[in-house]
């Protein structure tokens, strides 16, 4: 009899799933407007909207019962938000903040605002948005996606927790499907937590990228779900792309459908074509492979960042009830003993270095504002970009569309589930971007680099970057000088040096195999975190030696010296 009651209820949920299963509905609505907010309280319940952290049970208790709504108020519908400020996204709470003088020297890093542990007031930071979907759409699936929250975040709709993230650098996606009404309004409230740093530099706090609301198709592509690459022989003119295409079968029905994917260039011309794939789906995803052959590519590069888009499409009953495109760019780069190659061309690497804040808007930073960024980079010859963590998805498209490499790093040197999480996710995000030249896994961590237990987590890292995207390399961010071949720059296949660049000359003498990368160095003699002169005392050099006219001619004298990224 259950077994019966459980087949009814699924085929009748299958109904409603199946209303637009021969409509291409796929949209990526922006969702940065119109959203209410208003400061917590990290220590006081009481002046937190009477939410103290609970775990998602207690969460779903007070939802349910009577006695505990005062508990939930704040997750609802009829919770009163008029007196909240309305904002658009992205949004930096923090950078709106009085500076405060602290003698702590993280406070300092922070730019002098008063945020963290011992500014419980200032810290928490609460969310909410409503908005409809028309009874006509409740066939459709929906994945909210966050390109970014610092930090320590909580996601509920419709007073349902659904989700948390706590890194404020990586994206994530949420499917709120089962969550939604198609009758009335809907509510997100996202809960933020900016008490802990991750960095030693100004991190802000809040919805500081943008958010998407994803419309598919209950038989679909998800987000992220292409790979594209291709192999290149130069002399011949000749390329083959290789295409794998991720199928979600969310009907809860088995379906037959066909998919192909194809490419088209800057002009909007169909230049190439998979065949036709006939597939039979399951309820569990389902990856397709193609190959596209003999295609003579107009390559991709810093002088001349030409992009194509591959597009994949799944069809039933001969309609297109999905299709999902990504940027894409034709070009080979090895990094190798003997310097950096790309189509076959030497390359220097001229980078910076660079944290994502601007001044007046923190890290909620228009788009705007980081097209000029990078074209004033463009402009004084930098051709390469470094950020200690995860970049946003706009950020990326643009260093395609303008010629800049990236050195894609990852806040976390972790193999901790939430860390592998992280590590994989990005990849899966970021390896279609032809700017993407080389993976980073993270930086200076002092308490591990030269031991065996990092060795082994870097080990596993490298093996995953490997097993989800086999066309780049790997380095790490070392700052233990050209002295040291164990641990992590035992295994590391791209020795990566922050300062010592004197030492490097040596090092790849003694290690000639392995190529050499400039992952930090400095542009100039400074003091770090002083910014009043005191007669008093007396100050030495932060970065010293260090300085941009001691490591370029090292960089300029020897080929094998890939370049460098500058602080």
């Amino acid at each position: 009899m259950i077994l019966l009651m459980q087949m009814m209820y699924l085929s009748t949920f299958a109904q409603s799933r199946s209303k637009n299963k021969l409509l291409n509905v796929r949209e990526k609505i922006n969702f940065d407007e119109d959203w209410k907010f208003h400061l917590g309280n990290a220590k006081n319940p009481n002046k937190n909207f009477n939410y103290g952290g609970q775990s998602t049970v207690d969460i779903q208790l007070a939802v349910d019962y009577a006695h505990l709504k005062k508990y939930a108020l704040i997750l609802n519908a009829g919770f009163n938000d008029s007196d909240w400020q309305t904002v658009n996204l992205p949004h930096d709470w923090a950078v709106r903040l009085p500076f405060v003088k602290q003698k702590e020297r993280y406070q300092a890093n922070h730019g002098y605002k008063p945020i963290g542990v011992f500014y419980p007031k200032n810290s928490i930071g609460w969310y909410r948005k409503s908005f409809t979907l028309s009874p006509s759409d409740s066939g459709n699936c929906y994945v909210l996606q966050f390109d970014g929250v610092y930090r320590n975040c909580k996601v509920f709709v419709n007073g349902n927790y659904v989700y948390g993230h706590k890194s404020g650098y990586t994206s994530f996606d949420i499917d709120i499907t089962n969550y939604l009404f198609f009758n009335k309004k809907n509510l997100v409230v996202v809960y933020v937590d900016a008490s802990k740093f991750e960095g030693w530099w100004y991190e802000g706090a809040g919805i500081y990228r943008h958010i998407w609301l994803i419309q598919m198709n209950p038989i679909h592509i998800p987000p992220n779900g292409i790979f594209a690459y291709s192999t290149i022989n130069i002399k011949r003119d000749e390329a083959n792309l290789h295409v794998e295409t991720t199928i979600e079968n969310e009907s809860y029905q088995p379906a037959k459908c066909e998919i192909q994917s194809y490419l088209i260039n800057n002009k909007g011309t169909r230049v190439a074509s998979s065949n036709v794939i006939p597939i039979n789906l399951g309820n569990s995803n389902k990856i397709v492979s193609f190959d596209i052959k003999n295609i003579h590519p107009h390559l991709w590069s810093i002088q001349d960042p030409y992009l194509y888009k591959v597009v994949s499409v799944i069809r039933k009953n001969q309609q297109v009830i999905d299709s999902l495109t990504v940027p894409f760019g034709f070009r080979t780069i090895v990094a190798s003993p003997n310097g950096l190659f790309i189509n076959g061309k030497y390359v220097k690497i001229k980078g910076l270095c660079v944290h994502q804040d601007f001044e007046g808007v923190g890290v909620a930073v228009p788009d705007a504002i980081e097209y000029y960024k990078l074209q004033l980079m463009k402009g004084v010859g930098a051709n390469a970009i470094r950020i200690h963590h995860e970049l946003s998805p706009e950020l990326i498209d643009m260093c395609d569309k303008l010629g800049i490499l990236v050195l894609d790093e990852t806040r976390e040197f972790s193999t901790s589930d939430l860390g592998m999480k992280d590590w994989e996710n990005q990849i899966i995000r970021d390896r279609n971007h032809p700017s993407v030249f080389m993976w980073s896994l993270g930086n200076e961590q002092n308490n591990l680099q030269d031991t065996r237990q990092g060795k082994q987590i870097a080990m596993e890292l490298i093996a995953k970057e490997r097993e989800l995207d086999p066309t780049r390399t790997v380095t790490y961010a070392a700052n233990n000088g050209g002295k040291y071949r164990k641990g992590i720059n035992l295994i590391i296949p791209v020795r990566g040096f922050n300062y010592y660049i004197d030492q490097s000359v040596q090092y790849k003498k003694d290690n000639p195999d392995q190529p050499i990368l400039a992952t930090e160095v400095s542009s100039n003699e400074a003091t770090r975190g002083i910014y009043f002169p005191i007669k008093s005392k007396k100050y030495k050099l932060d970065y010293g030696d260090k300085a941009a006219e001691s490591w370029w001619k090292i960089a300029a004298k020897y080929k094998w010296f890939m370049g460098g990224f500058v602080w």
